[in-house]
């Protein structure tokens, strides 16, 4: 399997930049799989396509087809509410300007007391409430695309213990685990490879997880939204209720959607960064300041 990159965001981002279905399907090319099978099948990890609206997802279910698979990661709105906040304030700062834990915890209170709105606060506030209520945004896509189209796995437990949610995602896209994907599972494993800790954005000063006091707040925010979730998919992930349970979030990774655009000619699967034929740099695309600048004919540009 193969994957272009993470974050393509054709259906947030790129149809108002100009491209197309066709555009997108090209980015999922993938000679060396396809050369081997007829069968090929390609994801899009995009994270914002959680909180689309509602008729950008009927546009979604148009264009993909009946037979794609939606997958989302969903890890304890709070932890993530944290780590959005740390990038979001500090991705555009100077390093001697982060912002601190301490600036964090003294503007919360007056955070959940506005959310999730938040209308007096930066955009982005209303932004990392938003992307925690889960329940409301998957409701939308079971309605479009179907119950039983739309996995939804725990964070928490993927990173504990890869391999069962990796099981589970492939047998819902209908593949098997190649022996390649097995070793590099086990190497993930051992040594915590590829996790980002929060440290992009936020420098030595982001301490990577909630104080207890802060925790307790935001777990009581969600606590309501999160039981709405466990009734929506009839499982329970146990966030807010067993501490001892979090220690398998390591990584500040968030929200994540991805979507298998198969139809009746499948196109492609799954490419790293920097695999033959499929990378950035060799479709004519950069990744700048998290936006896909993409050259499709000369002189045209897209900025995704």
């Amino acid at each position: 399997m193969c994957t272009w990159d993470k974050e393509v965001r054709y259906f947030s981002r790129g149809i108002e930049a100009g491209v197309d279905l066709c555009w997108y399907r090209r980015l999922f090319a993938c000679p060396e799989v396809e050369a081997a099978t007829s069968t090929a099948i390609a994801f899009d990890a995009s994270p914002d396509y959680l909180v689309l609206p509602d008729e950008r997802i009927a546009m979604m279910r148009q264009q993909l087809g009946p037979r794609a698979r939606l997958v989302t990661i969903l890890r304890n709105p709070s932890d993530r509410f944290y780590s959005a906040y740390n990038m979001g304030m500090n991705e555009h700062r100077a390093a001697q300007k982060r912002a601190t834990y301490d600036e964090f915890a003294s503007s919360l209170d007056r955070m959940i007391a506005c959310a999730p709105e938040c209308p007096a606060e930066p955009n982005l506030v209303r932004m990392f409430f938003n992307y925690g209520l889960y329940a409301r945004h998957l409701a939308r896509f079971f309605a479009h695309f179907g119950r039983e189209s739309v996995l939804v796995e725990c964070s928490e437990e993927f990173y504990a213990d890869p391999l069962p949610t990796v099981r589970r995602v492939l047998a819902h896209a209908g593949l098997a685990i190649p022996s390649a994907m097995m070793a590099s599972l086990e190497k993930k494993g051992q040594t915590g490879a590829e996790r980002n800790a929060g440290g992009q954005w936020g420098g030595a000063g982001y301490v990577g997880r909630l104080a207890p006091l802060e925790l307790a707040k935001l777990d009581a925010f969600y606590r309501p939204h999160n039981a709405e979730l466990y009734a929506l998919i009839g499982r329970s992930f146990g966030w807010g209720e067993d501490p001892a349970g979090r220690e398998g979030r390591r990584s500040s990774n968030q929200t994540r959607m991805a979507g298998a655009p198969t139809s009746d000619q499948p196109v492609g699967g799954i490419r790293t960064r920097g695999s033959s034929g499929g990378s950035p740099a060799a479709r004519g695309c950069t990744y700048v300041q998290r936006r896909y600048i993409c050259t499709q004919a000369a002189p045209k540009r897209l900025e995704l």
